[in-house]
């Protein structure tokens, strides 16, 4: 039997969690090009960051189980569509325990962030994932975003 998957809003009281979720982040890996080092302080900056948006108005909720044991997060945030201006939501950080991933919670934060963005009255949801990444892109597919651009880069 599948475990109920409840979803509330984040609080301070969270940020531990958050930030011990950075590290997932960091071990999706590194291209090539980028440095480490840089790249993990980014991951631990923008855990950080999220803590400073449960204060705002932008949403940051927290899936746990029955037990009240934290499975995952989600930060959705106001932004703007980059061609026409268009308001829309952005999906800031997504991430999921190792031992809640592919039990469904990471699609009903993004079911929630969804709702949150429909509220707001945006047409559109986006967010950015990095190419080499194939587990979270399929993952996003098959949640109905399509891919809009592929930046590229080369190093000199």
């Amino acid at each position: 039997m599948d475990q109920t998957i409840y979803v509330r809003p984040a609080t301070a009281d969270d940020l531990p969690f958050i930030r011990s979720l950075a590290e997932r982040f960091a071990r999706v890996g590194t291209p090539a090009w980028r440095d480490t080092e840089q790249m993990w302080e980014f991951h631990q900056q923008s855990a950080e960051e999220v803590g400073d948006a449960i204060e705002t108005r932008d949403l940051v909720l927290i899936a746990e189980d029955e037990q009240k044991t934290r499975l995952g997060f989600i930060h959705a945030t106001h932004s703007t569509d980059f061609f026409t201006q268009e308001p829309q939501g952005y999906i800031a950080d997504l991430a999921v325990s190792a031992q809640a991933e592919g039990k469904g919670v990471g699609r009903k934060l993004m079911e929630q962030a969804e709702v949150w963005a429909r509220t707001q009255g945006y047409r559109l949801l986006a967010l950015d994932v990095f190419a080499f990444n194939a587990h979270a892109r399929a993952f996003y597919t098959h949640l109905g975003y399509a891919e809009e651009t592929i930046k590229m880069v080369k190093e000199l």
